[in-house]
């Protein structure tokens, strides 16, 4: 039943609605410190196929909560600049 549901579900609808979610749920940093941001890239195991090669992800999470703040498939592990992970809401990640 569960699988059924999500199946029918819009990734994309789901993964705002999530965000959206867990945004309301990351406390606001105390007054004259910083929140801190881990970026992690992975290459996922047995992603790749004939015809493609390993699907490599770079992902953003604070590191008080563990919430992901943003995500991205890159083409080149290693050769991306990690300012160029999006928030969907806020805009660009890092200074």
């Amino acid at each position: 039943m569960i699988r059924r549901l999500l199946q029918a579900i819009d990734p994309d609808l789901l993964a705002a609605a999530i965000e959206t979610w867990l945004g309301t749920r990351i406390p606001t940093p105390a007054p004259g410190s910083r929140r801190a941001i881990a970026v992690d890239g992975k290459t996922l195991r047995d992603s790749r196929t004939r015809d493609s090669t390993a699907r490599h992800v770079l992902a953003a999470a604070d590191q008080h909560t563990g919430i992901v703040l943003a995500s991205t498939d890159v083409d080149t592990p290693g050769r991306l600049d990690p300012r160029t992970l999006v928030h969907r809401e806020q805009g660009p990640l890092g200074p």
